[in-house]
């Protein structure tokens, strides 16, 4: 309907030219066609600002109803993307760097965006509108029309080819914007290592070198779409200008002469249909760059996924953990444990011993199923852990390593998977427990920036600690928990796990020995050179 009363605005604008000559020609009975037969100024005027209102209702719901569902569609990807990065196998997410996958949602979600509500929706209403317009053409006059029909062809074929040569530095331009990101992002979150090492002026060198690429692939990028945006125009107004010559020439040959009303119905109609080519013509940017984020999307949507069926039920009773006969390698022929074997009996806190660079940490990572094993097998009490989802086996297990980020606004956020008010008591008496709280930290309450940022590194590991604790979790895995520590702290927190190890299997990389910590057994990994 709003294509409808826009095409009917010319329409009008060359009936008002009748009336106001008194200019009722056979030929002019095309404008009657539509309207009625208008013989009163004043009639004219109250359909006029019918159809003007008409078009603000429709244009105003059209483009409101285009971008709601473009705004749905957007939601519904970008929580299907998050959901899969989510889910994406942590092997299979290392490949890339961060800064790639934030790229995704902010321009290839914005492109996208566009292909749906530019790129279809749009493009659709646009080709309605100028074919509607092309019948208009025809009916006041089939000459002028003709060069219409014989001149967009060309205009879009030339645009198209130019079009090509864009796309070429458009992807360029994408991959080094995205490759920028990641360096940015990566730096930024190692800035305390280049302020002790000084190396501000070396990353800034090489950040000005990966800027001056993108800024050459940006200068031959706008090069070409400044000539396409340049030459539409050009184009189209020389075709409207044509028009003009053809029908002045009509007119003084008295061949195929045309009424005024019509000359300025048809010349209104080409003006109105001019942006509506410009848009037509451009569309083929927005299907190439809608493409170009579509494909990076998919390759995220398609990565590598965790598993989420369960086959068995793992339920601990034992706290019994096997490896039998393990290889797992990122390389297959340079495996970090080649048919490794070891047993972890029952309830206890078990001791990983190792040379660095064994495995102690892969170790961790593969009993939560973080890694897939080349071959063998891990049991918890009796069950291969390939039968259960990582998610529920991450239930059961849990972890304390300094690779971990703490997540939240507060302490008890930080601390706790729920967040109702009942549970800050008990966080609270677990902390007090480590020795958390002193003059600084009196509340749970208090904020925490960036991660812990604003706390000491020992503060960040006990608030770790706390949270692994309360998960209560029946396999607790603790990759050096009292590195940091002051013995205040370590004290507190041996205590804690002489209490746990009753009911919970606690397997520890512990490079210092603390003589009220009593092991119940060790594993010892092989040194990577015997394999």
């Amino acid at each position: 309907m709003s294509i409808a009363t826009t095409l009917f605005i010319p329409l009008l604008i060359g009936k008002y030219y009748q009336l106001a000559l008194n200019s009722h020609s056979a030929r002019g009975k095309m404008l009657d066609a539509f309207f009625g037969e208008i013989t009163q100024v004043n009639h004219f005027f109250v359909l006029f600002g019918a159809i003007i209102i008409a078009r603000f209702c429709f244009n105003y719901l059209e483009r409101f109803f285009s971008g709601v569902a473009s705004e749905k569609f957007s939601k519904s990807l970008r929580e299907q993307l998050f959901k899969a990065q989510l889910n994406t196998t942590l092997s299979a997410f290392e490949k890339k760097a961060t800064g790639n996958y934030l790229l995704r949602y902010s321009g290839d979600l914005t492109a996208i965006t566009n292909y749906l509500s530019k790129g279809i929706i749009g493009f659709i209403n646009d080709v309605v509108f100028v074919t509607l317009t092309l019948v208009l053409f025809f009916m006041i006059n089939e000459v002028l029309a003709w060069i219409i029909l014989i001149s967009f062809p060309l205009i879009f074929g030339s645009i198209l080819l130019l079009n090509m040569k864009l796309k070429i530095y458009s992807v360029k331009r994408r991959d080094v914007r995205s490759q920028n990101l990641g360096f940015v992002t990566s730096r930024l979150n190692a800035l305390f290592t280049i302020k002790v090492f000084n190396r501000e002026s070396l990353e800034q060198q090489q950040f000005e070198k990966r800027s001056s690429v993108l800024f050459k692939n940006g200068v031959r990028y706008y090069g070409w779409y400044s000539l396409i945006t340049a030459l539409l125009p050009l184009l189209l107004y020389s075709m409207l200008g044509l028009i003009l010559f053809v029908a002045y020439q009509l007119n003084q040959q008295q061949i195929n002469t045309i009424e005024g009303s019509q000359v300025i119905v048809f010349i209104m109609l080409t003006i109105s249909v001019i942006p509506i080519l410009k848009r037509i013509l451009k569309v083929n940017i927005v299907w190439q760059t809608g493409r170009i984020s579509m494909r990076k999307l998919l390759l995220i949507l398609n990565s590598p996924q965790e598993e989420s069926t369960d086959v068995k039920q793992l339920v601990i009773t034992k706290g019994r953990i096997e490896f039998d006969h393990v290889s797992y390698g990122k390389q297959d022929q340079n495996l970090l444990f080649n048919q490794l074997n070891f047993t972890v009996p029952h309830f206890g806190i078990y001791q990983v011993n190792g040379q660095q660079g064994s495995g102690k940490s892969t170790l961790f990572k593969l009993l939560l199923g973080i890694y897939d094993l080349k071959s063998g097998s891990i049991l918890i009490d009796g069950i291969s852990i390939d039968e259960i989802s990582r998610k529920n086996l991450r239930r059961k297990v849990t972890l304390v390593s300094g690779e971990l980020n703490l997540l939240g606004k507060t302490i008890f956020e930080a601390v706790s998977y729920s967040r109702k008010e009942e549970k800050k008591e008990a966080v609270q008496l677990l902390l007090k427990a480590l020795g958390f709280f002193n003059s600084s930290f009196e509340t749970v309450d208090y904020p925490i920036v960036d991660g812990g940022k604003n706390l000491s590194a020992g503060q960040r590991k006990i608030v770790s600690i706390a949270r692994t604790i309360s998960t209560n979790k029946k396999i607790i895995l603790l990759d050096d928990p009292f590195a940091d520590l002051d013995k205040v702290y370590q004290t507190n927190l041996i205590a804690v796990l002489n209490h746990l190890k009753k009911d919970k299997t606690i397997l520890m990389i512990n490079q210092v020995e603390h003589e009220h910590l009593v092991y119940d057994g060790f594993v010892t990994l092989p040194n990577k050179e015997t394999h």
